[in-house]
């Protein structure tokens, strides 16, 4: 949880950190405090979610997975999302240009 006292310490500490690093190193864009904050709490839930997915999760039979087979699940999670991706993006952009390119 993000709004744990704990998390909350961590992501000033970090909030702080960050701020001197830019205010050291000079760079040309600043950010206030609450977007930095907001960054990091960003970046704090999906590490969470991402650590969440590759915990062992009980089989059908009632044991948990093996990292074996977690990586496996992991693998096919992947392999899914990339087909799904490139099934919106690529079709979107070479199916009507193949429709076109023969009207003339």
């Amino acid at each position: 949880n993000a709004k744990s006292a704990w998390n909350s310490a961590v992501i000033d500490i970090l909030a702080q950190e960050l701020k001197s690093k830019c205010t050291k190193e000079a760079w040309l864009i600043t950010r206030s405090d609450a977007y930095l904050c907001n960054m990091i709490v960003n970046h704090y839930k999906w590490l969470r979610t991402t650590w969440k997915n590759t915990q062992p999760r009980l089989t059908d039979i009632g044991t948990l997975e093996t990292p074996a087979e977690t990586e496996a699940c992991l693998l096919m999670q992947r392999e899914q999302v990339l087909k799904e991706t490139w099934q919106t993006t690529c079709h979107h952009s070479i199916i009507p240009s193949i429709f076109f390119s023969c009207v003339d």
